[in-house]
C-alpha cells in the first residue's frame, strides 16, 4: 500500500509543478502578446505614414497611364516599338477635411429685416512623428484625360486603328475623338 500512496504523492507533486509551469507559461504568453502589440503599433504608424506620403503627382499619373496604354497597344499590334503620349486636363485635386462654422445674424432697421451670413472655414491639420504639419486629405481626384496620341506599327491599317481606339476608349473612359492613332 505504501507504493500506491507514494505514487499519489508523486502525482500531486507533478500537478503542483505543472500548475506552476502553466502559470509561468501563461505570464510569458501575456508578456509576448503585449510586446507584439507594442511592435505592431509602431509598424502601423509607419504604414499609415507611408500611405500618406504615397501621393501621386500629375506627371507620375500621366506616365502610369502612358505605360498602361503602351501595354495595350503592344498586346494588339505585337510590336514593342510604339509611342504613347497622354495629356491631362488638370492636375491632381485634393479635398481637405475642414470645420465650417456658419453664423446668421438678423437685424431689424426701419421696419426692414436684414440677414447676414458669415462662414468661417478652418482646415484640420495633422502632425506626423517628425512634427511636420499638413492638412488632412479626405479625397484625391485624379485628373481626367484630355487626349491620347499613339504611334505604332500597323497604325495605317484601319482594323488595327479601330482595335487600338476601342481598347483605349474602354481603358480610359474617353471618346474616340480624343484618340489619335497613326503608323510608323
Amino acid at each position: 500500500m505504501n507504493n500506491g500512496f507514494l505514487k499519489s504523492d508523486a502525482i500531486l507533486k507533478l500537478f503542483k509543478n505543472k500548475a506552476k509551469l502553466f502559470f509561468i507559461l501563461g505570464i510569458l504568453g501575456i508578456a509576448l502578446i503585449f510586446l507584439s502589440s507594442v511592435f505592431d503599433t509602431s509598424k502601423d504608424t509607419t504604414d499609415s505614414k507611408s500611405e500618406n506620403e504615397q501621393t501621386v503627382t500629375s506627371e507620375q499619373y500621366c506616365k502610369q497611364l502612358e505605360e498602361k496604354v503602351k501595354k495595350i497597344v503592344t498586346s494588339i499590334t505585337g510590336s514593342k516599338n510604339s509611342v504613347v503620349v497622354v495629356t491631362l486636363d488638370t492636375s491632381v485635386q485634393y479635398v481637405y477635411a475642414d470645420n465650417k462654422k456658419q453664423q446668421t445674424e438678423n437685424s431689424a432697421q426701419n421696419d426692414k429685416t436684414e440677414n447676414s451670413d458669415s462662414t468661417e472655414q478652418n482646415y484640420i491639420i495633422i502632425s506626423d512623428s517628425n512634427g511636420d504639419e499638413s492638412p488632412l486629405v479626405i479625397t484625391e481626384y485624379m485628373p481626367s484625360v484630355r487626349g491620347v496620341a499613339i504611334v505604332c506599327e500597323g497604325g495605317y491599317d484601319q482594323i488595327i486603328i479601330d482595335k487600338v481606339k476601342n481598347a483605349v476608349m474602354s481603358a480610359l473612359n474617353i471618346t474616340s475623338k480624343r484618340i489619335y492613332v497613326t503608323g510608323r
